[in-house]
């Protein structure tokens, strides 16, 4: 929600460059800024919406130019004023996979499951070659063969948290490979549905639904892996249908089936904001009211400056806003 007007908006630009253009670590000259916050009250109220809040008035004694409150809130944090990186928590993800056709191949052979950092985002052969993979299927359960099952049987969630280095975008594949199959037998067909992807860090979690683009390669007869649209939507991983001996039953081939893009990894906040209190010409303040939107407990802050100091002085005071 907006915790300030357009009327302290003009006077946060200006408030900023001037006081935290004077804060240095070299001596103080001139007289120090004087604050105290005695004591708070609260008050509940609800909003428009049906949503609580509270407002807290800070009570204040002060000689001071500028103040500026942090209010201890995500985003107004006065131990983040310099910047707030945002690590990744968890990158979960999961799917279900069905293996009732064929058996000749082991589907646990055929199927693997890759993520990449640096795929270009062009979903040609020569792209995915190029690119750099990362074998994950060892986080995940594939299905054995069982022939007529029609079961989807559930993958188990990874956390590939491990494997996201910095901020950045993630591509998430799984490679089907036939080989020769008059000299390894008939290829296993491999279902691939539910899947679910989501991240997890101090903001949240965030939800994602990949989409898949299918990349293949080696001789096909006909259509043999695709993405099925109803749904649920399903990955179809087949080989060539062919007599023995034929180039069809011989060939190897490869489908890739690649997510689109997601960002994840440590976030760059930036710095965390503050409320102007009070500008140099304002007249002196004893009281100051800021709003809170959570429960919990909050270190508030108010920073001081005179115009002749370099160094501001600070209040800090616990607040405490109560369950409901």
């Amino acid at each position: 929600m907006m915790k300030k007007t357009m009327s302290k908006l003009l006077t946060l630009v200006l408030f900023s460059a001037l006081f935290f253009g004077c804060e240095s670590d070299s001596e103080t000259v001139g007289v120090f800024p004087e604050i105290e916050i005695t004591d708070y009250t609260l008050e509940k109220f609800t909003d428009s919406n049906g949503d609580p809040f509270w407002k807290v008035k800070f009570n204040i004694q002060e000689d001071a130019d500028y103040i500026a409150l942090y209010s201890g809130e995500f985003g107004y944090d006065y131990n983040y004023k310099d910047g707030r990186i945002v690590e990744l928590d968890a990158l979960n993800f999961s799917f279900a996979t069905n293996c009732g056709f064929g058996g000749g191949q082991d589907p646990r052979n055929q199927l693997s499951v890759l993520m990449s950092t640096d795929f270009n985002g062009s979903y040609d052969y020569n792209s995915v070659k190029i690119s750099t993979w990362t074998d994950i299927t060892e986080q995940f359960y594939i299905s054995p063969f069982i022939n007529g099952d029609e079961e989807f049987h559930a993958s188990g969630v990874a956390n590939l948290s491990e494997f996201i280095k910095s901020y950045q975008s993630v591509y998430l594949a799984f490679k089907y490979k036939t080989l020769n199959q008059d000299e390894n037998g008939i290829y296993t067909t491999i279902k691939i549905r539910d899947w679910s992807v989501n991240s997890e860090s101090e903001l949240g979690q965030t939800d994602y639904e990949p989409s898949w683009e299918v990349v293949k390669t080696g001789l096909e007869n006909g259509t043999r892996s695709y993405i099925n649209t109803n749904d649920p939507v399903t990955l179809w991983c087949r080989g060539n249908h062919g007599t023995a001996g034929s180039d069809y039953k011989t060939a190897e081939t490869e489908a890739w089936f690649i997510s689109a893009a997601f960002p994840v990894g440590a976030e760059d906040l930036g710095k965390d904001q503050f409320v102007a209190v009070k500008a140099i010409g304002d007249i002196p303040v004893t009281s100051f009211i800021e709003r809170y939107y959570e429960p919990g407990e909050y270190e508030a802050v108010f920073v001081a400056h005179k115009t002749n100091t370099e160094k501001p002085v600070l209040a800090k005071i616990k607040v405490v806003i109560p369950e409901e």
